[in-house]
Formats: structure tokens, sequence, C-alpha cells
């Protein structure tokens, strides 16, 4: 079914609504309230009664069945109770569900039977679920923040789609002192049903939807992913923080979320094929995600002017632009006795020129005014909107008041000088990026072979086009090898073999490769 009967839904019923404050429900209940939803609200719990000022009811059964397909059901009970509750939701002809519920596969094999019957359950149904093991959605357009966290930013152009509750849940927080706003917010989890590829399109369309951030710990669907953001990508900016990126942090995502991540050299290769911006950590997600909106929205110069009231960070902004290849323009130091006026007044010369991009660098000295220069800062970024302005106001306490005000007023505010220029390396790798764009369409195979894949045909095959390849033949006990040897299973059903145990390394002699043969095949015969 369509994704925008779940992100638009005209009642929602909370499911876990609790007169305790200090439960998921009542807090999920309590955000709906506080955001202004103006759709009608279903609080469900056993006991029934009122909780928060509204009438609550014991099941959905209870609930008025007008409008059914249209309603959002949230469900925060234990995870057990979970299938049964949505099978008899169906019944009552309700189809769009958040889980926000942990329990399921990231738990244990209990957890991952739970959560195939959701996925039977959602396939034979036709059902939106989002989660299980989320922190919900939020949809600034309709005030609507279906989460557990307290947190709302300002609305603005930016969706982020995080597949950790957690890092969800900073970002939020994070968001509500940047210039750059929220349109949505959605919060995969298990990704059990609905993942992110279900949400790529109806973001496309969304012309108030100006970028897309991702936080992933897997990529499923390879050339389907690719094709979708590749489209998406066209239209607006998109980036994307995947995690599991070694051996160490695949293993913890498929702990975390259950989900098992992909190799790291081809998803970022899919990614710069299909257009995203990948970055390697929350530190330049946050960066980037510092940059204005209207920062994407137009082609910048390739170099970046450098203004300063101190000649050391001007020089080591300069050296950065330097070391990550990018072009630095015009340096220009006011020295460290400039007040306000004068700050602003070599500013101005600079924009007044022509649309530029400059870092504007300003250190707490003796008769420097942070705050007065501050307030220079914004009003020439209003008077020259085609410009544009990075801030770094180096310093402690005594610039917080500063940056306070130039957020305000949307501009770019950044502890250092590098945490600026690799923002606007970022810019500049998208820029480059949407230039070369080009539409991403997988070659269909003319006659897909349904066969098994043969792992020692595919290496014949290599060695055919005289491509160098280790020893390789099918094992059998009398047989003699050389040693050291490697003994792995092969098959479909072995895609992934050092989960399955399904390889062993290092086996010195004949004894060694034997055991391993039968430790193999009592695994998985």
């Amino acid at each position: 079914m369509g994704i925008k009967q779940l992100l638009e839904p005209k009642s929602i019923a909370v499911v876990g609504a609790s007169a305790n404050p200090a439960k998921v429900g009542r807090q999920i209940l309590d955000n709906l309230i506080a955001g202004g939803f103006s759709g009608k609200l279903y609080p469900v719990n056993l006991k029934s009664g009122r909780i928060a000022g509204l009438k609550a009811y014991a099941s959905l059964a209870d609930l008025p069945r007008a409008g059914a397909a249209k309603r959002l059901v949230i469900m925060a009970i234990p995870a057990q109770a979970v299938v049964g509750e949505i099978s008899r939701a169906v019944t009552l002809g309700l189809k769009n569900f958040v889980i926000i519920s942990s329990g399921f596969k990231e738990s244990g094999q209990i957890g991952a039977k739970l959560e195939e019957d959701l996925t039977v359950i959602a396939s034979r149904k036709h059902l939106n679920i989002l989660g299980p093991n989320c922190l919900g959605f939020i949809n600034q357009s309709l005030h609507l923040n279906a989460t557990f966290s307290r947190c709302l930013p300002q609305p603005g152009g930016l969706a982020l789609i995080s597949q950790s509750g957690a890092i969800g849940s900073a970002l939020l927080d994070w968001f509500q002192g940047q210039p750059t706003g929220l349109r949505h917010f959605i919060s995969l989890g298990n990704k059990a049903v609905l993942d992110e590829n279900d949400f790529f399109n109806f973001l496309a369309k969304d012309k108030q939807t100006k970028a897309v951030a991702l936080y992933l710990e897997s990529l499923g669907q390879g050339k389907r992913t690719m094709k979708l953001i590749s489209s998406l990508s066209k239209k607006k900016p998109v980036f994307i923080l995947k995690a599991g990126q070694s051996s160490a942090g695949q293993q913890a995502a498929l702990s975390h979320t259950g989900a098992l991540a992909g190799e790291a050299a081809l998803v970022s290769a899919g990614l710069a094929r299909a257009g995203a911006l990948e970055v390697s950590s929350l530190s330049e997600l946050f960066n980037l995600l510092s940059l204005p909106e209207s920062a994407w929205r137009v082609t910048r110069p390739e170099e970046l002017d450098v203004i300063t009231n101190a000649g050391g960070p001007g020089v080591l902004a300069v050296d950065a632009l330097s070391r990550d290849g990018l072009k630095s323009g015009r340096l220009l130091d006011v020295g460290g006795d400039a007040n306000a006026k004068r700050y602003g007044s070599a500013l101005a010369k600079i924009l007044s020129s022509r649309p530029v991009s400059v870092l504007a660098i300003f250190t707490a000295q003796a008769a420097s005014q942070p705050l007065e220069t501050a307030r220079e800062i914004a009003r020439l970024s209003k008077k020259y909107p085609d410009s544009l302005i990075l801030t770094s106001f180096i310093g402690g306490v005594s610039l917080n008041e500063s940056r306070r005000l130039m957020r305000q007023s949307g501009l770019a505010v950044f502890d250092y000088p590098e945490e600026a220029i690799f923002a606007w390396k970022g810019l500049r790798r998208y820029q480059a990026l949407r230039s070369n764009l080009k539409p991403y369409n997988p070659v269909k195979r003319l006659a897909p072979n349904p066969a098994k894949p043969d792992y020692l045909k595919a290496m014949a095959l290599l060695r055919r086009y005289g491509l160098k390849t280790v020893s390789t033949r099918a094992y059998k006990p009398n047989q003699t090898f050389n040693y050291p040897a490697v003994l792995k299973a092969v098959g479909p059903e072995f895609l992934h073999k050092s989960e399955l145990g399904a390889v062993k390394a290092g086996l010195a002699d004949k004894r060694s490769l034997t055991q391993s043969a039968k430790e193999i095949g009592r695994a998985h015969v």
C-alpha cells in the first residue's frame, strides 16, 4: 500500500497508552497532543477510563470503524503481544502500524520468530509496518510527533531517516539549535517490513523536502536501492552515513538491529554511482547538516575566501583547504584589534564583488566585539543572499551568545575552521556528483540462469580469461592436498560463510583437514 497513508494519517490509536507519564506509550500520546496533531487520538489501554484528558478504549475493536484504513496504530506493548494484536487489528480494516516495541530479531531466536510472523502477516494483508524496535516518526506538515522523543526541531526542509533510534534521538536533539529545519523524521528500527526504499519515492515527490539524510546499518535490495537513490538525488541532495564498514562493525550491526551490513567497498561504489554523498562519521554528518538549505540549491564557486581577525586560524584554514585538494580564494586578515565595524566593512568588500563563498573566522581578543561582529555578519548575509557565509567563532562560553544569534539568522556555525572546510568539501563533492549523475538503470540479463551458483565453475571461468586463482579442488577424503589449506562449504545457502562456520582456514596437515571437514559436515548436513 501507499506510504502516504502511514505518514499522513487522519486519526491515531496508541496501543499501550498509560496513565503513568513514565511509560513510553504515554510519552508518545503526550507528544501527539503537544505537537498539535489535528486528527482524532485514541488511547488504547485494557483498563480504559481516561488518559491525558482523552477517553481511553479497552481494545482497538471498540474504536469507530469509519476511517480505519486511514488510521495509524502505534504499538508500545510487550513484543509477545504485538503479533496477536496486529492479527486482530487486520480484521478491523486497519492497515498502518508503527511498532515501538523491542524484543524482536535483535534479541535472539525467539524474537526473530516473532518478527518473521510479522512479515508474513504484512505480506498477506498488504500492511504498512514501521519497525519494530523503532522510535517512530515525525511529520512537521501535520504537527505530528509520533515518537517518544521530547525533541522537536523547528520545521524546515530536511528529511532524516535513521535505522538507530538512539542516533535518531541524538540528531533530533542536535537539530533544535541549528538553522536547518526538519520536514520528516523516520526511525526504521529492524526494517521487518518497511525499509528506506519504501520512503524514497515519497520524499522525491514531496516538494517541501529539500534534502535527505540517512543513518543505516544495512542496505538491502542492492540494484533497486541504487536506482531509487539515483532518482531521488537528481532532485535533492542525499547524505548517507553507513555503519558496519569494518568486519567488527558488521557484527555489531547484526547484534544491534539484526542486520548484516553489506561489503563496504561495494556499498560505497554503488552510493557514489547513485549520486549519494557518503560520510564516514557522525561528526562529518553533523558538519554537512550545519549548512543552510540554500547552500545545496545553488552551484557555488570553486574557491573559498577566508576572512579572519587572527592570522594563525586563517593560515590553518588555508592549509586545510590545500590538504583536502580544495581551492582557497582571498585570505583577508583584519587584525586582532578590529572592531565589529571594521570586520563588517572588510566582509562587505568581499561579498559585494560577486556571489562568493566565504569562511568568516573570529577569535575573542581584547579589542574584539563578538556579539556586534556576529550581528554584522548576520546583517550582511541577508543583504547578499546569493553568497554563502560559513562562520567559525573559535572560543568558549564568551562566544555562545554570538553563535546562537548567527544560527537564529540561518547561518552555518562551526566551532573550528576545519569543520567548516569539511562541510565545504562535501558541498563541492555534491556539486561534482550532481553534474555527472546519470540515471541508474540496472542491465537486465537477457537469459537469466536459475541454476544454483557453482563455486568450482566460477573459478574455472576466471582461469579461462587468464586471471590468477588459488588452486581449488573439491574435497574428497582420500585425495592428497597441498598445505596449508583452506576448507569451505559452497552453494547458495553459504553466501556468508564466516557467520555460518562454513570456512576453516590455516589447516596445516591432513589430520586438521579431515577434522574440519567432519565439523562442517555435522553442522550443515
